[in-house]
């Protein structure tokens, strides 16, 4: 009996300078940006100082925003790459914008 494969496909979301891509509905990863300073550990420093700005520790962010703590441990250190959803999360409870959070103006 053959079996055929499922195609394989990629989603791709253009947010202004922003490309998100997943392969996964309501899984994207943040891939590529023209914003200058807007790598893995740079968003990572900026969640970290906008975190401390607020006085909040990890903990209470990460349940704020509804994500696991070792999400923002690994998002914060820049060892994750985060995901649109968790990017999303986190600039609404630290009440900035997505494009603040990623070093827009």
């Amino acid at each position: 009996m053959d079996r055929k494969t499922e195609p394989h496909l990629c989603y791709s979301l253009q947010l202004g300078c922003l490309c998100f891509e997943t392969d996964v509905p309501g899984r994207a990863i943040l891939r590529r940006s023209s914003l200058s300073g807007c790598t893995v550990s740079a968003i990572g420093a900026r969640v970290r100082r906008l975190r401390k700005s607020r006085g909040l520790s990890q903990i209470v962010l990460a349940e704020l925003a509804g994500i696991h703590y070792n999400t923002l441990k690994r998002v914060e250190s820049g060892d994750a790459n985060p995901s649109i959803d968790v990017l999303l999360k986190l600039a609404d409870t630290l009440d900035v914008t997505i494009v603040q959070l990623l070093g827009g103006k």
